[in-house]
């Protein structure tokens, strides 16, 4: 698939998630063949006011290009300017969010709130492109209820607005990450815009790639749930995609994955960055035999040689499946 000047074999995204997709995550994923990454959502608001630690959040490396910087906000102003102060860390796309579910953005009428004004996310959209030197692309849910579905309404007013592609994420704000992700609501997003729509929810949990494609008419897939604590999890989807069996990971390898990921969060931040490493390593040993104690020995985790002795147990061949 092809947005603006960026032009991808499969079509393979990480999703972004907020707390997980760290610059180090990203970089791993894009080595078992993610093809596109991008960053946690970041405040535009924050962005203008020259946050350090949100700058530091929307930092990208030359090893996870292609890679966006996702942005929320509803002042259309402040995230034109936002995307205009981001050109200067070099993003490969902007990305709009108003898919996010979370209480705290819904009160403020940012994330998924935006999806009760298309014509607001238009504007938002318009203001954005306008200022933005790469291409803008926006990441929805199919609507804020099941009785207010409006992603295709939604989605024509971003692409008349100057958007390059949409994500759609097939559920309702008030699903959160229940039930099952809606293909077919995906499909009418499609059916209504020229644009390239990439497909989110549940794959590689529920569905395949091809699947996935299939059902709903998608150009791209993008993967989120399924990647955390499982980087590798490109591979095995790529395999599927090309129809050839899945090569097994071991857990040597598993663990070099995440001793990587140490040595990279260090790199960025020092050991002090280490604490967003509590997320993935609680994900890293899920369905382990000793996952409950994991998780007790990372509430007071603080130096490396905690962290690397954590995952050492993680990945010690007893117990952990291969995913």
């Amino acid at each position: 698939m092809r947005f603006g000047n960026i032009n991808l074999a499969h079509g393979l995204f990480l999703a972004p998630m907020a707390g997980v997709t760290d610059r180090a995550f990203r970089a791993l994923c894009v080595e078992y063949g993610a093809e596109c990454v991008t960053t946690e959502l970041i405040s535009a608001k924050a962005v203008t006011l020259g946050a350090d630690k949100t700058l530091a959040l929307a930092s990208l490396g030359d090893d996870e290009r292609p890679a966006g910087i996702q942005i929320f906000g509803s002042d259309p102003e402040i995230m034109a300017r936002a995307a205009c102060m981001l050109g200067s860390l070099s993003p490969d796309f902007i990305d709009i969010n108003m898919g996010c579910p979370v209480h705290k953005l819904i009160r403020s009428g940012e994330g998924c709130a935006l999806m009760r004004d298309p014509e607001r996310a238009g504007e938002i959209t318009a203001a954005v492109v306008r200022e933005s030197s790469v291409p803008v692309t926006v990441k929805m849910r199919l609507g804020m209820t099941a009785d207010t579905i409006n992603a295709p309404e939604v989605a024509v007013c971003c692409e008349q607005a100057g958007a390059s592609a949409v994500t759609v994420h097939g559920r309702t704000r008030d699903k959160f990450y229940s039930g099952v992700s809606d293909c077919e609501g995906i499909r009418r997003v499609k059916e209504k815009v020229s644009i390239p729509v990439v497909a989110s929810g549940d794959i590689g949990i529920q569905f395949g790639v091809r699947e996935a494609l299939s059902l709903t008419g998608a150009d791209g897939i993008a993967v989120g749930r399924a990647a955390m604590g499982a980087p590798w999890v490109f591979e095995a989807l790529l395999a599927e995609y090309e129809g050839r069996p899945a090569r097994t990971i071991s857990d040597s390898e598993k663990l070099s994955v995440v001793m990587r990921h140490i040595d990279r969060l260090c790199e960025f931040g020092g050991e002090r960055s280490l604490v967003q490493l509590r997320t993935h390593l609680a994900w890293y040993s899920h369905g382990c035999r000793g996952a409950a104690g994991v998780r007790r020995r990372l509430g007071t985790a603080v130096t490396r040689d905690d962290y690397e002795s954590i995952a050492a147990s993680i990945f010690s061949g007893d117990g952990v499946p291969e995913r």
